[in-house]
């Protein structure tokens, strides 16, 4: 007579759940050890993972970040302030610059008074590298005045004017001409001592 092989189930307790598992005797037929393959199975809620690179992905995203921008922009407060909040602001935070050790953008920040207009803020300076340099630190200067403020509105007009920055000497020709310019007699001084620039 042969003995069927018998089937015992064994229970295996694993950090998350019980799992039942057949355990099939030695005497099991080798065809089937062979053939048998694990299959995985995936729970019936989770979602099918998109590639990155695929354009559903990419319009999934778009809409996301869109609806994000608008909801995130029309929930910002735009509180009302006045000139003499937005200066104490924007002193503490050039403050907070040459704390850090940023001495150059604080003092580019510091070379122009702001003009105020609602929520415009025009700042002039007079060259284009002045400019150039807000233009690169802009967002979290503005993130700073915006959360003080409490005006998430507020936005920058960078310009420059070339007029100001003749007004600027560099050599010492240029500063000897702009004293001149103030006191005429200290070109007879220079004429008088014989005096180089």
């Amino acid at each position: 007579m042969v003995e069927k092989p018998k089937e015992v189930t064994e229970k295996i307790q694993t950090s998350q759940s019980v799992v039942s598992a057949p355990e099939v005797s030695y005497k099991a037929k080798k065809e089937e050890k062979s053939t048998a393959q694990p299959v995985m199975e995936t729970p019936q809620n989770s979602r099918r993972r998109s590639s990155a690179l695929s354009l559903n992905a990419a319009l999934k995203k778009e809409d996301i970040s869109e609806e994000k921008q608008t909801v995130s922009s029309e929930a910002l407060p735009k509180n009302p302030f006045s000139e003499f909040d937005f200066q104490v602001y924007w002193k503490k935070y050039i403050e907070i610059l040459e704390k850090q050790g940023e001495k150059m953008l604080a003092s580019i920040l510091n070379s122009t008074e702001p003009i105020i207009k609602e929520t415009q803020v025009s700042l002039t300076y007079p060259n284009a590298m002045m400019m150039e340099e807000v233009r690169k630190n802009q967002f979290p200067i503005l993130n700073y005045l915006r959360e003080k403020l409490q005006n998430y509105e507020i936005n920058f007009v960078l310009q420059y004017n070339e007029d100001e920055e003749k007004s600027f000497v560099y050599t010492p020709q240029e500063k000897f001409e702009k004293l001149l310019e103030i006191n005429p007699l200290l070109g007879e001084f220079r004429k008088k001592f014989d005096l180089d620039i």
